[in-house]
Parts: C-alpha cells; structure tokens; sequence
C-alpha cells in the first residue's frame, strides 16, 4: 500500500517538537523528515524548516497569508500559497518564522546544514540561511512578483557578527515597568504588568544601555496602544475562526464574543527592539496561542495562530 504523503501539518507543536528533539526527550521531527523531503533539522537539533501550503486571498493586490492548512474551500480565503517555516530553539525557549514562498516555483526538497538552507525547486536551487531570508521575505502583504523578485534575491548572505557590550547590573529600575529583574539562563529582563486589570509577563532581551533605553520607551507605546492592536488582530483572524476553527454544530462568533475569550499573555522587546505580542486564546484555536507581529516602525503586521 502507497503511504500518504506529508503535507506538513501533521506534528501540531513544532516549537514543542524541537525543543523535545534538542533537549533528547523525543525524535519525532527527524523521524518526519525521513519520510518529508520539504522538511530538514540540522545536526545539532536546534533548527528545523518545512515547506507546506497555506491558506491565501489576495487583498489589494498583495497576498495574504493565513497560519492555517487549506482544508477545502473557502469563501475568505480561496487561495492556496506555498510557505516556510523556520524554527529554532535555544536556551531562552523555541520560535516560530513564517515566511511566503512564490506560487510560480514548485518545491522538491530542503535540507539544513547549520543555519544553512538549501531549496530545491524547478528551477534549480536556492541557498539561503535563517537571517537572510527573515529580513528579505515576509508572511503578509507582498504581491507573488515582490514575492519573487525577494527569493531570487537570497543569496546566503551572512553579516558580521557585532559583539554587544550588554547590560551587567541584575536589576533594571523603569518608571512605566517598574523592577525588571535579570533572568541569567534566558539573558533578559522580566516583568509583571497590569494591564487593564490582567496581569502581563513582559520580557526585553539584554542589551546596551542606550538601546534598552529607546526599548523600554517603545515598549510603553506599545501598551498604550494594546487596545487599537487588538481590535487589529481580531479583524484579522475573525475569520479565520469562523471559516476554519469552528467546532461541529458551532455558530459563527462575532467580534466581540472573540474578544471575550482572548487576553494579552507575553510581550517580548528583542534586543533591537522588535516586539511580539502573544495573546491566549483559550479554546478559539483548539488551545493555540495567536502571535502578533510588527514592522519595523513597530506598525501591526499581522497576527498567526502559534504553538
């Protein structure tokens, strides 16, 4: 009997997956990669990538990307667009990157030396690695020609590494976060916050003194801002709730019944500044968790269902 083939959404927690393959609890992501050619871990476990197709629409002219299989047809979003996924993990924990992949190409294989990709496709190979094709490509709002033109610009470009003079001191005092305290094995600095009567881990990765300044400040924008980024979030995944997470015998939910069941858990300032917003979302996407990210002016870029 023919097996089936992978489509890439077999395995329902990636990052869980590396994390167990990195810490020696499990194999499960290379025993996958065996029998799926568009999926690849690197030797020291601590990276996986996978190509799979994802549900689309184009909206003014750009493709929209949605964190979810193509089941069936779909009034909100009919389309279908290939994507990668990138995953890696270290001693701060395990992430997500989603990244579109032009429709034109049809993809063979991947495989992942270090941080090193390889892409096979019909029309040759492409050779990238995780930074570079995190800063050329996207998972919203490009057209399939800008989508294009990027993956024909990868070209495994690798930047210098800047050593970073990070902060020493074990405590950050801030008038708006109030005492941030060091996490030694994740390098950063952690919070509690109240907003709007919920308590909000927040954490800003270590580093220099001048940068966390300008971080804690954008942070703060950032929660003042939270209510106008949620309503962003919602329109966005609304309806995706109601075309594809709905349970058997569900009704569609509204805007505001979906704000009820979701709340601010996790801000993270990355080192340069770039945040991330996760929300959670009980039980709307079957106990996943929504992730929200920004652009580089800190402008909502989309949100994703995560974990």
């Amino acid at each position: 009997m023919k097996k089936k083939q992978k489509v890439g959404w077999e395995i329902s927690s990636l990052t869980q997956a590396l994390l167990d393959e990195h810490g020696g609890k499990e194999i499960t992501l290379t025993e996958y990669c065996k029998s799926n050619p568009l999926s690849a871990i690197n030797i020291v476990k601590n990276k996986f990538i996978l190509i799979r197709k994802y549900k689309a629409r184009v909206f003014q002219k750009k493709i929209q990307i949605l964190n979810a299989p193509n089941l069936g047809e779909s009034d909100y979003y009919p389309l279908e667009q290939p994507g990668l996924v990138l995953v890696d993990c270290d001693s701060k924990g395990a992430s997500e990157y989603y990244v579109g992949l032009p429709v034109s190409l049809t993809y063979k294989k991947v495989t992942l030396k270090n941080d090193t990709i390889t892409i096979h496709h019909s029309e040759g190979e492409t050779v990238t690695n995780f930074k570079e094709i995190r800063k050329l490509q996207s998972f919203v709002d490009l057209s399939e020609q800008e989508m294009l033109d990027n993956f024909k610009r990868l070209v495994n470009h690798v930047e210098p590494e800047v050593i970073v003079e990070t902060i020493k001191k074990n405590v950050i005092k801030d008038v708006f976060f109030g005492k941030l305290i060091l996490n030694v094995d994740r390098d950063d600095f952690e919070s509690v916050v109240d907003i709007n009567d919920v308590p909000v881990n927040i954490s800003f990765s270590n580093t220099t003194e001048k940068q966390m300044k300008l971080n804690l400040r954008s942070a703060e924008k950032l929660v003042q801002n939270l209510d106008e980024i949620e309503r962003a979030m919602i329109v966005e995944l609304l309806p995706l709730k109601n075309d594809v997470w709905l349970e058997e015998d569900e009704k569609e939910i509204t805007a505001k019944a979906f704000k009820k069941e979701v709340k601010v858990d996790l801000i993270t300032i990355y080192d340069e500044g770039h945040p991330t917003i996760y929300f959670n979302a009980n039980d709307l996407f079957g106990g996943h968790d929504i992730e929200v990210r920004f652009d580089e002016n800190h402008e909502f870029e989309g949100a994703n269902i995560v974990g």
